[in-house]
């Protein structure tokens, strides 16, 4: 069977444009399609364009889509069916998972099956169904229609066994694959913290399941033979959920003298343990994204994030005392958060010295807490969920209007973060001798560049423009409707 899996691409230009990583979810299942014996192909469209004529002349199109790339998923299932109506579109994801009505309407494509949750055992079943070997009510997971009529059939049950069978990404199945800056990993799924922005504890669960260290060492053995000099980034939400195991996966990588660069999503819980710090900086980590959230107390407390602000200066600057660069994600426009949160936010960042910064508007991904409470509340300006990215605000907060918000951190937090005057003193300090690659006044230097070119391309972009026109002169009392959409 030929099968083709594709990745949607980004609406307009994004931040995050320049670092682009596909998610790991389609090549785990090409490589278990291949596996099988099937021809497979996937497209991640930040990477490189869909060859069209394999994927009308394929038996199979699998689409996994996030939020923000959900109008597009939707617009790549309406061309296949133009095309040919009879070719079968499966599509998942976390948007969909949670809203598996949506890619089965006839204005979205429609798709013929959406895949709940994990995939894999899923993936599988269905195949075995075309093939005549199953029988469609059997599958777990799944939804469809018959006679225009939604079925939802049940959960497929969590596979806390997951990385005893799954097996290592097929990154090389990747159209462009050689493209990408960074070598991708997921060595675990789950998170036990209940953010309420986040969707991901809904998604894969609060049961942390780690796949075996020595499986993610050989895993690191082949990917950095097949991208050879290109840093490893670990995909998982947080690479210290388990101490234990980061500290023997990091053992085994440095035993097997391993030498590569990396990083990591951690918290700020990960400099409690000294040893821990000493192994990240043995084996080459180089940088950490860490989520901060917020320095309002009351933010993190209403989003029942577990950390104080006292505990992210106290990150920071361990991070530094062990040369680790700290990218500070924060999330801003909580009901607490007022015009004066997002500035302190501004100047805590360049105070501690945060080498670099995401300023995300706070987004309601369908799945999460604060989803649920704003449609509830009648607070979700608009359904355009091109725009559920986290540049741009798509609700009406408590204390500011949208367009503040919108205002305060676009037009307001990221440049004066990535000011020139920054780039400037940034340049002194990191055109100072040792001038070398591993300078990390330097590499702070270059992206604080690339961070005021990025910002500025932003502004710029028409779409940009036209949706901050449109908060701006949205009525007060249409903001609480949700009849009016963006064009």
């Amino acid at each position: 069977m030929k099968i083709a899996l594709i990745e949607p691409g980004a609406p307009g230009y994004h931040v995050f444009k320049k670092f682009v990583l596909p998610r790991l979810g389609l090549p785990i299942i090409g490589a278990i399609l291949r596996k099988l014996g099937h021809e497979v192909k996937i497209y991640c469209e930040d990477l490189t364009k869909i060859d069209w004529n394999f994927v009308l002349q394929s038996d199979l199109i699998g689409i996994s889509t996030i939020t923000c790339t959900a109008e597009r998923a939707y617009e790549i299932i309406r061309k296949i069916k133009k095309e040919n109506a009879e070719l079968p579109v499966i599509i998942g994801g976390p948007h969909v998972t949670f809203l598996s009505d949506e890619p089965l309407n006839t204005e979205n494509g429609p798709a013929d099956i959406v895949a709940r949750k994990e995939g894999e055992r899923t993936i599988v079943e269905i195949i075995e169904w075309m093939e005549n070997k199953r029988n469609i009510n059997d599958i777990k997971g799944i939804s469809y229609k018959v006679a225009n009529k939604v079925i939802n059939n049940p959960d497929r049950e969590q596979d806390v066994h997951v990385f005893d069978h799954i097996p290592f990404p097929a990154l090389e199945l990747i159209e462009g694959y050689k493209k990408m800056k960074a070598i991708p990993i997921q060595a675990t799924r789950g998170c036990q913290y209940r953010c309420e922005f986040c969707s991901v504890t809904p998604m894969f669960g609060r049961n942390l399941r780690c796949a075996k260290v020595e499986a993610v060492a050989d895993e690191l053995e082949i990917l950095t033979k097949l991208m050879p000099k290109k840093p490893v980034f670990f995909y998982d939400d947080n690479f210290v959920s388990n101490p234990k195991w980061t500290k023997e996966l990091l053992r085994l990588i440095a035993a097997r003298d391993l030498r590569f660069r990396w990083s990591a999503q951690t918290t700020v819980k990960a400099v409690r343990d000294p040893e821990l710090m000493q192994l990240f900086r043995k084996t080459g980590c180089n940088q950490v994204f860490i989520g901060l959230e917020s320095i309002n107390p009351k933010t993190l407390k209403a989003w029942k994030k577990s950390q104080t602000v006292e505990e992210i200066e106290k990150a920071i600057k361990v991070f530094h005392q062990y040369k680790i660069a700290v990218h500070g994600m924060f999330v801003l426009g909580g009901d607490n958060d007022s015009l004066e949160t997002i500035r302190d936010t501004v100047r805590f960042a360049i105070k501690m010295k945060v080498d670099t910064v995401m300023f995300s508007i706070l987004t309601p991904l369908p799945g999460s807490i604060v989803y649920q409470k704003l449609e509830n509340g009648n607070r979700l300006l608009s359904k355009s969920w091109r725009y559920y990215d986290s540049h741009h605000a798509v609700f009406e907060p408590k204390l500011i209007t949208a367009w503040q918000l919108q205002k305060a951190v676009m037009l307001g937090a990221m440049p004066r973060f990535y000011s020139w005057g920054r780039v400037i003193k940034r340049s002194i300090l990191g055109l100072l001798p040792p001038y070398n690659s591993k300078n990390r006044r330097l590499r702070k230097f270059i992206l604080t560049i690339y961070g005021n070119i990025t910002v500025r391309r932003f502004r710029k972009q028409k779409g940009e423009r036209r949706f901050m026109q449109w908060l701006r002169q949205l009525p007060a009392r249409l903001r609480r409707e949700k009849s009016r959409e963006i064009n």
